[in-house]
């Protein structure tokens, strides 16, 4: 007689891990041609931002999957999602000044002090905010609604169905045999 292990259903953390990271990619993709049609100075290198957001979106499901797996208030879940966009603006951000200083190096040698680096970054970021962030804060927020109401409880339910849909056949086979 063979005991069968539990069979656990789909983790939280792992599931808003791989949603926040697909957003993310998308989210990238849409900030990259957005920011190419705008100015060519703003460009982002795309494979270092790719792996950077994919990273970082599975880092952020996985450490905010299981409060995003907890029924609550749809307005903390948007401050979240308005919180993760905030996050995923300052990467972009980043990714920009970081391209413009490794190969547009003549604006960066006229800045003389940390001051004149956080100026800059300001700029950048609210241009960025404005460009981007317009479209981005709000879509992350329903998309962190979105995986609390609908994908996380359609995903356990479609889980649980696979899972009861295994067994019964196994009971079937033992009724069967005897």
């Amino acid at each position: 007689m063979m005991t069968k292990q539990p069979v656990q259903l789909i983790s939280p953390r792992f599931a808003a891990a791989l949603y926040f990271a697909f957003l993310a990619i998308i989210f990238l993709v849409l900030a990259k041609f957005i920011l190419l049609s705008v100015a060519n100075n703003l460009n982002l290198p795309l494979l270092p931002m790719l792996l950077s957001v994919i990273l970082t979106g599975a880092i952020a499901g996985a450490l905010f999957g299981e409060w995003l797996a907890k029924p609550q208030a749809w307005w903390r879940l948007m401050l979240l999602g308005c919180a993760l966009a905030l996050l995923g603006l300052f990467q972009i951000t980043w990714g920009i000044l970081v391209r413009a200083w490794l190969f547009e190096n003549v604006f960066f040698q006229h800045l003389q002090r940390w001051q004149d680096y956080v100026v800059v970054f300001g700029l950048v970021f609210s241009s960025v905010t404005l460009i981007v962030g317009l479209w981005m804060i709000p879509l992350t927020g329903l998309a962190a609604i979105y995986f609390n109401k609908h994908f996380l409880p359609g995903l356990l339910a479609a889980d649980a169905q696979r899972l009861h849909n295994t067994d019964t056949p196994d009971q079937e086979s033992n009724n069967q045999n005897d």
